[in-house]
């Protein structure tokens, strides 16, 4: 079981509980993690989120999906963690406003794409998450320029693992679980 790092909306490049024009619609963006600081807290990251994760995230998607030959530079933040060396599980999850929602609830937001590892990775390949989520998660065709103001980006990335102590000993939108089976019949 691994704690995750993801975040409530918030606007993007803008203070938490913000919106953004995007396209002259509004999109709402979620937040990733990320150095406090960029400082090293005894010995160990203190991870926490970040919103200009998810904001260099659509810039990606935007920049790929109008065919811009360079993908944007990373922010700050993500410049910081390569530079402390931080590989983690990552996973980029987009969703995407039903017709006539007003907000991104679990009941008026869609899941639109998914794609993470739960192996550690170099935090900069976290950008290749972002295509790899928008554009090939084989569930869903491929999320279109048009798209785009309709969508929230969530960026988590995973950290502390620890064992559970019983089927229960997990909290929904903290912890993801991670399975293992002794066999290969799931036994």
């Amino acid at each position: 079981m691994g704690k995750n790092e993801n975040s409530n909306p918030v606007g993007r490049g803008q203070d938490e509980d913000v919106e953004a024009q995007d396209e002259e619609q509004k999109t709402k963006v979620s937040l990733a993690c990320t150095p406090r600081n960029g400082a090293v807290s005894n010995g160990s990251l203190v991870l926490r989120a970040e919103e200009e994760m998810c904001a260099w995230a659509f810039d990606i998607l935007i920049a790929h999906l109008e065919g811009h030959p360079k993908r944007p530079p990373p922010p700050v933040s993500v410049v910081r963690l390569k530079e402390c060396g931080v590989s983690c599980p990552a996973f980029v999850t987009w969703m995407k406003q039903r017709k006539g929602a007003v907000g991104f609830s679990r009941e008026d937001a869609d899941l639109r794409g998914c794609i993470g590892s739960l192996s550690p990775i170099p935090i900069m390949e976290l950008g290749e998450y972002v295509l790899t989520s928008a554009l090939r998660d084989r569930r869903f065709k491929p999320i279109s320029l048009r798209e785009v103001p309709r969508l929230k980006c969530h960026v988590s990335l995973l950290h502390s693992y620890e064992q559970a102590s019983h089927a229960l000993d997990w909290t929904v939108g903290l912890h993801g679980t991670t399975i293992s089976f002794c066999d290969d019949r799931g036994v």
